[in-house]
Formats: C-alpha cells, structure tokens, sequence
C-alpha cells in the first residue's frame, strides 16, 4: 500500500500518468481494506491531483468530494490540502470575471489559507496557496492584489521547486500584460519555456507558447505570433500521449483550441486563407491522428512492432477467456453470477488499460497530426466549420480553391456556388457542432442531404489497401433478444441479399457471442458487417463505448480496435453506435469512428436513439439500394422512407 502511494507519487513527477492513476487507486483500495483513514485519504486526493493534470476536472472534483467526506479522519494538514485543491480545481476551470465560479473558488482557498497559518504550518503550501489567490485575483481583474499575493507567495518560500516558478513566471507574464507591457511580458515567458525544457512540467511547454503569443501579438509581430501558437498546438499533441484514454485525452487536448482560434484569426486577417484552413482540419482531427497508425503497423521499428504484437496476442487470449466464461454464465446462480460479473469487470477494465498504454507508447513513434491532409477529389467539397472568438468561420475547399467566410449563424449560403459545382459534401465540423444535424441544414429551399450526397468525415491519412469489393454480408441481430423488430430487420437483409446472388450469414441471439463475432470479422471475406441490437455511448473520451451482444456480452472500442480484420462497410442499427465525446475542438471518439481507425472504409450509424420499428423501416429501404456505396444508399433511402429519426443516421468516413 504504502509502496503503491509512493510509487505513484514519483510516476506523478514524471508525467507518468498512466501509472500514477493505477497505483494511486490501487493503494486507496487496499487502504479501504485496511481500514487506513490516513492513507485512504491521502490515496483519493492525489488520485485528484493527477486527474487536474490531465484535465479530467469532472473526475477530479468527484474524487475530492469522496476525500472530503472521509476528511475528518485526517490530519489539519490532509484537510489543508483537501481545501486548497478543491479551490485549485473550481480556480481553473472558472472563466476570467465569472464572479459566482471566482466565489465558489475563493472559499475553500480561504480555509487553506487559515490552516497553513495557524495549525499546518508548511512554507511551501502555504506558498502554493498564495499563488492560486494571484491568479484568482488575476481572473477578478484585481491586478494590486495579484501583484501582493505573488510577492507574499516568493517571500514566504524563496527556494521553491520548479512546479511553483513555473506558476510563478505564468503569472508575472500575464499580469504585464493585463498592464499592457507586451515587451516586458516577454521575458518571464521565455523564462518558462528554458524552464519547460528542463523539467518535466505537463502544460508548462503550452502555457509558454500562448503567453510568447500573445505578446508578439499585441507587439503586431504576427508572424512570430504564428509560430508561438503552432508550437503551443504541438506542445499539448504531444503531451497528450501521456494521457490514458478513457480518463480525459479529449479534455486535454481541448486546451489548444484557444491556440488554433487565434493562430486561425491571426492567419485570416493575413489573407492566408489555405494555411487558415489547414489549422481548422488539424484541430478537430487532433484525438483521431494519435489513433491512426493501426493500419500501418509494418512500419513500426522492430522493437515498437513486437511490442503491439505482442500484447494484442495478450488482449486477444484475454478477451476468449471472457467471452467463454460469459458463455456459461447461465449455469451459476444469482449470488455467484453477481461475485463473478464484478471479477470480470475487473479484469476487463485491467486487459484494456494495459492495451490502451501499448498502443499510447507505439502511437508515439507514429505520432502524427500536421501530416497528410488529404486534398478532396474532383467533385468532392470539403466544409470545414470552427468556431472563433465571436461566429463562426466556413471555409469551402474543392479541387480548385480554398474559400473563407464569416458566418454568425450556421448559413451554408455562403459557400453556394462551391455547393452547387459539387456532387459529394463532406462535413469536417469543430466537435460542437457533432449532435447536430448538419446534414439537413437548408440550402436553396431543401435540406442539404436532399440535394447533395453529404457525409461526415475524421480528415484522416488516406492509405494504399485494396479495398474489398465483395458484396457479403455477415448480419448481427438481437444478441440479447428483445428487439423483435431487429429479427425482421436481420430477415429482410438475407432475403434481398438472396435475391442478389450475394453470400450472407446471420447470427442471432445467442449465437452471437464475443467470440464468434470476432472470428466472423477477422476469418470470413465479408464485404459489409451489419448490427441490428444496442449499442451505449459510454466513459471520457467514448472509450468505453460498446455494442451489446449474447448474454450482455460488451464488444468495445478496444475490441474493435484489437481486430485483425474489419470489413470496408459496416451498418451499425442501434442507439448511438455514431455518437462521438467532444470535448474542444477535436473529433471524439466512439464505436463509428474506431470501426474506421480499426480499417472501414465507410460507416453508417446513429448518433442518437432510435426505435426498434423506426430502424428496420429505415434498413429495409437502406438495403434496397448497393449498400457497397452507402452515402448514396442511405441519401436514396431517405428519399423513399422519410421520417423524423431517420436524420439521426449518417455516414462517415475516414
């Protein structure tokens, strides 16, 4: 236990947070079986901490709230810290002049305060909490008192650690320029950035960056603004490989949106409208990019390719075990199905988790985001859609040109003559926009996907596969046998494949099992997967999203990211199988999107619930038309079978 605790410590001052979580949690488990007060308490909060540094507020709030309701047991100095990082927390994430978040943060900072006076007297905590008071006063505008509070913080603790002068230096610089010295503000920026290099500070490289930024900005330095704020984007994509998916990458990553508003803005009033474009693609396919190496795994190094092989064999054996376990499931009785769920969940979460930070640490040998922009056919349309400080920008990109227009409103309008010359819209929308139905916005009197062959795409690296043709199918239906309607909806797909001459297997209920699913998808030569059951948008990041099949049986995101083979289409008729996380900028995460990082060419799926009638209506008369082409499929379908839900299911593609 104790080792665990100061394991995890040292793996938090490395950046290492992958590790950090599991052994902070795992020392809070034991000390709950132990009945250690003390250390339970100091396990939970420094679970918080490092849930604050991957930006995880949510899950770091929470935790506090649990630490707090055991804080009686600890010491003056465990609730001191309990309060001032409660107080760092809602500090945070409050915006500049929000005077009740500001409130809600100045409370328990007060309390902090107190006790590293009078009964915890620790100089550098009381230093830290100090600081955070400067930056609070920095956020109220009080530029006096942010000015005392960072002199009170230096006099009480001169010999602080690197983690303090790195808040320190931040502050200096963004209170020259809330006094409008841009020059001056220059130097303790600089100063960070040796500093970031240096140490291992997560988020300082950024907060360098964008204070560099906006200097040079206010200075009319623009381009060297520009460069400050590509290497703030870079600085947080690379730190944000350290960040366990499934516990905040999304989030993370967020923080670089205001670097891409304002290097967008800068690079428009420049008139460099192609460059500007660019930016807006990279940003919203940042999280997807850290993903897209599963398809080129040959030109990994030897030792990076051994590595992935080696623990997707482990996964792989793992995930059997499981799904033959929950196969026999039947046979237990309530008290010992119940013990043996929980042992399951366990070791599922533990196999991902360990499948998760291989993948992160071959990622970053293929780490890449700025690279292979593709650029769109002869009769494509791109629509790249970001938000800016105020409005939003559009920008058009065909063959020919790239165009930029300012939209307060989402107004296709704009872009009209670029709409009209197209016969394909593909969408790249900030991850704001992703519950709505872009699709159907108006354009000259109709919905746009009435007019138009319109699909949503991640702006991913196109590849050299051979694309398999093959018009076989392999039909997933009601793994867990309430969905009637789906039976049908499976049925009605066999007979039109019959009629077409074309291969089609079916499995049912509960032949559907984890297992033959999986060795169906990587064994036959299917051209399209079809599943007709329910799927959940779950966990940050989306990474705990999964379709259901036989005996509750969850298939995942690290399922389908985990096999060796996926067909080139895959239907997904269920609730939310294209939802995605949004958090900033970036395209989320979820069951469409890892079908095609997994090699789909094309998926179609909804983003919100759907009934079980309301679905087989809608993929009896997607299956009418050749599915091998769905965006037409399901634009002719819409046309014979419109209703209301059918504008939840869209097409993607990488």
């Amino acid at each position: 236990m104790i080792a665990d605790y100061y394991e995890g410590a040292l793996r938090l001052e490395m950046s290492n947070f992958r590790a950090a979580l599991r052994l902070f949690r795992s020392a809070s488990r034991i000390a709950e079986r132990s009945f250690d007060d003390g250390m339970a308490l100091s396990s939970l909060t420094m679970e918080s901490v490092t849930l604050q540094n991957i930006g995880a507020q949510e899950a770091a709030v929470a935790k506090l709230q649990e630490a707090l309701l055991k804080g009686h047991a600890g010491t003056v100095c465990q609730r001191a810290d309990l309060w001032v990082n409660l107080g760092w927390l809602r500090l945070s994430s409050a915006k500049p002049r929000d005077s009740a978040a500001l409130a809600s943060a100045a409370e328990p900072l007060a309390h902090a305060l107190d006790l590293y006076k009078r009964e915890c007297k620790s100089p550098a905590d009381l230093a830290n909490t100090l600081t955070n008071l400067a930056i609070l006063a920095l956020k109220r505008g009080e530029l006096r008192r942010a000015v005392d509070s960072l002199r009170k913080a230096k006099h009480v603790y001169p010999q602080a650690d690197a983690l303090l002068k790195r808040w320190w230096l931040s502050i200096e610089g963004d209170i020259l320029l809330a006094q409008k010295q841009p020059l001056l503000a220059l130097r303790p920026f600089e100063q960070l950035a040796t500093l970031a290099k240096s140490t291992i500070l997560p988020g300082a490289r950024w907060e360098a960056a964008m204070g560099r930024a906006k200097a040079l900005e206010a200075l009319k330095r623009t381009k060297e603004a520009v460069t400050a704020l590509e290497e703030a984007r870079a600085a947080i994509d690379e730190d944000s490989l350290f960040v366990p998916l499934g516990e905040g990458r999304g989030t993370f990553s967020a923080r670089s949106d205001e670097a891409s508003r304002r290097e967008i803005a800068l690079l428009s009033r420049g008139g460099d409208v192609e460059r500007a474009a660019e930016v807006a693609r990279i940003s919203r396919r940042r999280m997807m990019a850290t993903l897209d190496w599963f398809r080129s795994v040959d030109e990994l190094s030897s030792e990076k390719r051994a590595l992935w092989q080696a623990a997707l064999s482990v996964y792989r054996d793992e995930r059997e075990l499981l799904s033959l376990e929950q196969s026999s499931d039947w046979k237990l009785p309530r008290s010992e199905l119940e013990q043996r769920g929980a042992s399951r969940a366990v070791r599922r979460e533990r196999m991902i988790a360990r499948l998760e930070e291989a993948m992160a640490t071959v990622g970053r040998e293929r780490f890449r985001i700025d690279n292979e922009l593709r650029k769109p056919r002869t009769g494509e349309l791109f629509l790249v859609i970001h938000p800016l400080e105020e409005g939003w920008v559009l920008f058009a990109i065909n063959a020919d040109a790239t165009t930029m227009h300012f939209i307060e409103t989402l107004d296709l309008h704009p872009a009209q003559s670029k709409i009209e010359s197209a016969a394909k819209v593909i969408l790249l929308a900030h991850s704001d926009l992703s519950s709505i139905d872009l699709h159907r916005l108006p354009f000259q009197g109709a919905p746009l996907d009435e007019q138009r062959i319109v699909t949503y795409g991640m702006d991913l690296a196109e590849t050299n596969e051979k694309v398999n043709e093959t018009n076989s199918v392999l039909v997933v239906v009601d793994p867990i046998g309430d969905l009637p309607n789906a039976r049908i909806e499976g049925s009605n797909i066999l007979a039109v494949m019959k009629r077409r001459g074309a291969p089609a297997r079916m499995l049912e209920g509960s032949d559907a099992t984890g297992n033959e699913v999986k060795r169906q998808l990587s064994e036959g030569n299917f051209g399209v997967f079809h599943y007709a059951g329910h799927a959940m948008h779950e966990g940050l990041d989306g990474w705990w999203s999964t379709l259901l099949l036989a005996n509750r049986e969850p298939f995942g995101v690290a399922d389908v990211l985990a096999l060796s083979r996926v067909p080139p289409i895959v239907v997904l008729s269920a609730c939310e199988g294209g939802k995605s996380d949004s958090q900033g900028s970036s395209a989320g995460l979820g069951l469409a999107q890892a079908f095609l990082l997994a090699g789909a060419r094309k998926v179609v799926a909804a983003v919100r619930p759907v009934g079980d009638d309301a679905s087989q209506k809608i993929m009896d008369a997607f299956y009418t038309h050749d599915v091998r082409a769905p965006d037409r499929a399901l634009r002719e379908a819409r046309r014979s079978a419109s209703s209301e839900e059918m504008s939840a299911f869209r097409v993607f593609e990488r």
